[in-house]
């Protein structure tokens, strides 16, 4: 689970939501093994799933946590930190 603070337009400082799901080290570990399995049982070609994994372990990577409500606006995006 994510979760962060926010700093709002006027200074203050706010819990960011939860965020549920998986860690991305729990996904990344699911997505190696399911790679795997395509790759051992042959069901697609081996370029394909390299390729396609590379770009699934790059979603995965290390990310600041933000929220955004209702339109996308600079003065409605919050980032921890920030």
């Amino acid at each position: 689970m994510v979760s962060g603070v926010c700093r709002r337009p006027d200074g203050a400082r706010r819990a960011l939501p939860p965020w549920p799901g998986e860690e991305p080290r729990q996904l990344a570990s699911r997505l190696d093994s399911e790679c795997d399995l395509l790759l051992k049982n042959g069901l697609l070609p081996t370029d394909l799933v390299t390729r396609n994994g590379r770009v699934a372990q790059a979603a995965l990577r290390a990310w600041t946590p933000a929220f955004t409500h209702g339109a996308l606006q600079i003065d409605h995006v919050f980032v921890e930190g920030g």
